[in-house]
């Protein structure tokens, strides 16, 4: 048996991010449209990466993918040092992505500000969740 934190809210954390992160990888694959797949090629454009953004989104999208799928197929197996490292990257992309997001973004209005609140506290909503499901 696994010593995994089980608690509903671990399950349901668990369960809402593998969702989000398989929509976002896909969306940052080009199959649809989603606010973090903007955000995260337009930091990607704020680095001023030039022609190597596209391959970085590529393999940021195929990142969040595998996370997205690793926190599904862990509702039915043990968790794995592979699992470990994955989270930990993608822990890591989305501080660096929350952080380049937050300072590139930063609003002029009061609507805008309000916007920007939400967004940042989105992201601190997913670290948050990475990191109650990681440790």
């Amino acid at each position: 048996m696994s010593n995994e934190k089980r608690t509903f809210g671990v399950i349901l954390t668990r369960f809402a991010l593998s969702f989000y992160f398989i929509v976002t990888g896909l969306c940052l694959l080009g199959v649809g449209g989603s606010e973090a797949a903007k955000e995260i090629s337009t930091a990607l454009s704020y680095v001023r990466l030039g022609d190597a953004a596209n391959i970085v989104r590529i393999i940021l999208a195929v990142i969040i993918l595998l996370c997205g799928a690793i926190l599904f197929i862990r509702f039915f197996c043990k968790r794995g040092a592979f699992d470990w490292i994955l989270l930990t990257i993608t822990l890591l992309v989305w501080i660096f992505s929350a952080t380049i997001i937050a300072f590139s973004t930063f609003p002029s209005s009061l609507q805008g500000s309000l916007y920007w609140l939400l967004r940042l506290s989105q992201n601190l909503l997913v670290i948050a969740g990475l990191l109650v499901i990681h440790f």
